[in-house]
């Protein structure tokens, strides 16, 4: 990382600061702040930068949709206290208005009628005001994610023409690195230039496949993530959970990839190198103290989403041959299933088990990082 200005060091603190805190809006500002200054002291944009504020961005969008989304328990949590304060609040309020109602029997009823009906207006107009202002923040919130995708593909970019030059300085022996703990990364990456670009040519993958699959972008989360995987399984050890992690991640895109014909294929094949990766781990684990030791549930979890999709995939494949032998004429079994073979080709995809893309994944990856 470049030497920076007291200033440009400072912005650095306060952002890390609001990251830490989870205040992402104040940690884009900062961080933005950072990147135009970089590029007017030294003269060109620096990657470093560029990946703190990208990831900044994509945080903050990320906590934008989950409050639009309203999907935490403990929203759920809150909705229901905040139901009961209002039904109180209510209660009280009526009470009062009993009061005002026997003071005000004698007024005519026409005199009330214009009031209810600018109150009903006035709703109408906040409602009105509440939809344009989720709206305006959804829009925010996309904003984010493609302002934070176009960044960090130029901060890729940069690494991979930095890693150009610096290619042959890479160790000689796959993996790079013996372990994931910090510790130890940081020790190696301080020694090697190249090492270093290529961990942050990985975590700048590694993002990029995380917004694509935020924003449903399924076949570019593919080509990001595939990447990310290739690099960490030269980086790190295959027992290690980044690398659990990455075939983790990459098979949950290919599963809904629908613009690949093999996506499924392509995400069994991934699911299995993430447990394979995960069940060596717990091996290793309890014959060495240095590796920190492993969620049998977590196992257990990964293992059944794998035989989820194996089942999957061969009940495509069966409705597959199905098709192709009542488009050649062939016998398919019996009436029932005959009728069934006749669907359009077109409507393959759709006999793909639909599953929201947050199922279980989100949960998964965070216990697989620990």
């Amino acid at each position: 990382m470049a030497k920076y200005s007291e200033e440009i060091t400072k912005l650095l603190r306060l952002g890390a600061t609001a990251m830490a805190a989870k205040n992402y809006e104040f940690a884009v500002e900062h961080y933005s702040e950072v990147c135009q200054l970089v590029n007017f002291e030294l003269g060109y944009d620096d990657p470093d930068c560029m990946f703190l504020y990208g990831k900044a961005l994509f945080e903050n969008a990320v906590s934008h949709s989950d409050i639009l989304g309203g999907n935490n328990a403990g929203d759920k949590d809150r909705s229901g206290s905040d139901n009961h304060a209002k039904l109180k609040e209510m209660e009280n309020v009526f009470n009062d208005e009993l009061a005002e109602e026997e003071e005000e029997e004698d007024e005519e009823e026409e005199g009330a009628t214009p009031v209810v009906e600018e109150e009903e207006e006035e709703e109408e107009e906040e409602e009105e005001s509440e939809a344009n202002g989720a709206t305006d923040d959804a829009d925010d919130q996309e904003d984010d994610f493609s302002v934070a995708w176009e960044i960090l593909d130029l901060t890729r970019v940069f690494y991979q023409d930095s890693l150009e030059r610096l290619k042959g300085e890479l160790p000689s022996t796959i993996p790079y690195l013996t372990s994931d703990k910090k510790d130890e990364i940081n020790s190696s990456l301080a020694s090697n230039e190249a090492l270093s670009i290529y961990k942050k040519l990985a975590d700048t993958y590694d993002l990029l496949g995380e917004i694509s699959l935020e924003t449903e972008n399924f076949n570019q989360a593919t080509t990001d993530l595939e990447q990310m995987a290739q690099i960490k399984s030269k980086l790190y050890p295959s027992h290690t959970g980044q690398v659990t992690e990455a075939y983790y991640k990459l098979s949950l895109a290919y599963e809904f990839n629908s613009k690949d014909n093999n996506a499924l294929e392509k995400s069994i094949d991934s699911m299995e190198k993430a447990v394979k990766s995960i069940a060596t781990r717990a091996v290793l684990s309890k014959q060495n103290n240095n590796i920190d030791p492993v969620d049998d549930e977590l196992v257990i979890e990964m293992k059944l989403r794998l035989d989820e999709l194996k089942r999957n995939n061969d009940e495509l494949k069966s409705k597959k041959d199905q098709i192709v032998k009542g488009l050649l004429g062939e016998p398919a079994g019996d009436s029932s299933k005959d009728k069934q073979s006749q669907v359009s080709v077109n409507d393959l995809s759709g006999m793909v088990k639909k599953r929201k893309s947050n199922d279980k994944g989100g949960r998964i990856i965070k216990k697989v990082k620990k």
